[in-house]
C-alpha cells in the first residue's frame, strides 16, 4: 500500500490493527488480514492530528487509549473502541517530542529533542470539555530541561580518585613516622624536622591537576535518545543524552512550570563502561538491548527481572556485544524484539536490518570467574570477580538479499 506522504512511526495495536503516522501529520488505520486468500493491507480510516510528522505512536496499557506525538509540540489522545480511533484532546507542550511511553493509564512520560522531558497528567476522560477545542487544558504538566554535566561528573571522579590516593599515602606516611619515632626513641633520640618533611615530600607535593574537560561545556546539548520512570519514586525519571554527554544513565526530577523550563543538573549519574553514544534502548525481564553509534549490539543481563540501582552504580558489567553494523554510518536507530522475546531485529543508518535468535534468559548461566590482572601502577598481582555470559545467542544476518547463517558463543 502506498501512500503521497512518507511514513514515519508505527504501532502494531493488536492481531489486525496498524496504526501509522506520517510526514504531514496524518495517522492513518490499516487493517492486516488476507483478501482472496493473499495477505492484505485495507485502509480503515485516516485523521490528521497534528502539522507536522508524527514523531511516535503507542497504546495505553489496557489498549483502550491511543496517543499520538508530533514535531508540532503536542500529544494528541485518542480513545480506541471497535478497531477505531475517536478524538479527545491534546496536550500542547514547549517543545516537538521525539518519543514517548504511557506510565500509566492517565500519566505520559514525553522527551524532546532540545534535552528536555515532561511528564502529562490526563484528567478523567469523561470530563474533558472539547466544545469549543480539543486542547485537554485541565492536563498537569511537569517538566524537565537537561543540563550538560559530564566535565563536571569526570572532575569529580577524578578528584575522588586522587584524595583516595592522598589518603592512602598518608596514612601510609603517619605509620612510617611512628615507627621512625619508636626506632628514635629506643636509641634515645629523636626525629628531626627535615627527616619529617622528607617522609611527607611526596605527599605534599601531590596536586590535583585541573584539566580544561572539566570544566568543558558544549554549545549544544543533545537529545534525550530514551526515558522511564523510576520505579517506586515520584516525579523522577531515568534518562540518556546524546551527544557530549553520552555515557552515562541520569536521573532527573520533574518540576512545576508555567511557561519558561530552566536547565538543571540530574539528580544523580551512573556510569556505563562505554562512552560510546547509545542510539536505542530495549527493556525486557532480565534484559536490556542497547543499540549504539558505532553499530554495536549489546545485551545486559540483569540478576533480578529490571535492573535496580544498585546495579547502575555498579554500572551494568553483565553484557555481551555483537559489532554487527557498519562502524562509521551504521549506527543503529531502532531495536524490536518479538512477541515471544525469542527474535531480535536491529536496524541501522547503514542500511542493513539484522535479525537475532535470542536464549531466553532463564537458559543463560552466569558464573563468576576470577581474572588475574597486572596493576602495573603497585606492581602487584590482584584478583578481580567478573562475569562471563556463557550462551548468549544465534543470529541470522540479512544483507543485499542474501541470508547468512551463523551461530556462536560470545563472551565479553
Amino acid at each position: 500500500m502506498k501512500f503521497a506522504t512518507g511514513g514515519v512511526s508505527v504501532e502494531w495495536i493488536n492481531d489486525s490493527i496498524i496504526v501509522s503516522g506520517f510526514d504531514d501529520g496524518t495517522v492513518r488505520i490499516l487493517s492486516y488480514g488476507q483478501l482472496k486468500q493473499a495477505h492484505s493491507l485495507l485502509l480503515r480510516q485516516a485523521v490528521r492530528p497534528h502539522g507536522k510528522q508524527v514523531t511516535a505512536i503507542h497504546a495505553s496499557p489496557n489498549g483502550k487509549l491511543v496517543a499520538t506525538s508530533s514535531e508540532d509540540k503536542t500529544v494528541f489522545i485518542f480513545g480506541f473502541e471497535n478497531d477505531t480511533l475517536s478524538p479527545i484532546g491534546f496536550v500542547s507542550i514547549p517543545s516537538g517530542v521525539k518519543d514517548f511511553i504511557w506510565i500509566s493509564q492517565t500519566k505520559i512520560l514525553a522527551w524532546c529533542g532540545d534535552g528536555s522531558a515532561f511528564q502529562l497528567t490526563l484528567p478523567e476522560m469523561g470530563g474533558i470539555d472539547t466544545s469549543e477545542s480539543f486542547l485537554i487544558a485541565d492536563a498537569t504538566i511537569k517538566g524537565y530541561k537537561f543540563q550538560s554535566c559530564k566535565g563536571k561528573l569526570t572532575r569529580a571522579r577524578a578528584k575522588t580518585k586522587f584524595d583516595e590516593t592522598a589518603a592512602k599515602l598518608r596514612a601510609k606516611c603517619d605509620t612510617r613516622l611512628k615507627e621512625m619515632k619508636k626506632k628514635a626513641k629506643d636509641m634515645g633520640d629523636e626525629v628531626h624536622d627535615d627527616e619529617i618533611k622528607a617522609l611527607y615530600e611526596p605527599l605534599n607535593s601531590m596536586v590535583f591537576e585541573e584539566l580544561d574537560e572539566y570544566h568543558f561545556v558544549p554549545d549544544t546539548v543533545g537529545h534525550i535518545t530514551w526515558a522511564k520512570p523510576v520505579p517506586g519514586e515520584d516525579d523522577l525519571m531515568y534518562c540518556q543524552i546524546s551527544g557530549y554527554d553520552a555515557g552515562l544513565i541520569y536521573k532527573c526530577k520533574f518540576t512545576d512550570f508555567e511557561e519558561g523550563l530552566n536547565s538543571s543538573d540530574p539528580v544523580d549519574a551512573f556510569l556505563l563502561d562505554d562512552d560510546t553514544e547509545i542510539c536505542a534502548w530495549l527493556e525486557r525481564e532480565h534484559r536490556i538491548y542497547a543499540g549504539f553509534a558505532d553499530g554495536r549490539v549489546r545485551v545486559y543481563q540483569t540478576k533480578e527481572p529490571s535492573y535496580t540501582e544498585e546495579d547502575l552504580q555498579n554500572g551494568l558489567k553483565i553484557h555481551h556485544t555483537l559489532s554487527m553494523h557498519d562502524c562509521q554510518t551504521g549506527a543503529v536507530n531502532h531495536l524490536a524484539i518479538t512477541a515471544d522475546d525469542l527474535y531480535l531485529f536491529s536496524t541501522g543508518l547503514d542500511g542493513n536490518v539484522f535479525s537475532y535468535q535470542v536464549v531466553p534468559p532463564e537458559e543463560v548461566e552466569l558464573r563468576e570467574y576470577q581474572e588475574q590482572c597486572c596493576k602495573m601502577a603497585s606492581n602487584n598481582f590482584k584478583i578481580q570477580k567478573r562475569f562471563k555470559i556463557q550462551k548468549v545467542s544465534k543470529f541470522k544476518k540479512f544483507k543485499n538479499s542474501k541470508t547468512f547463517q551463523n551461530s556462536k558463543t560470545f563472551q565479553n
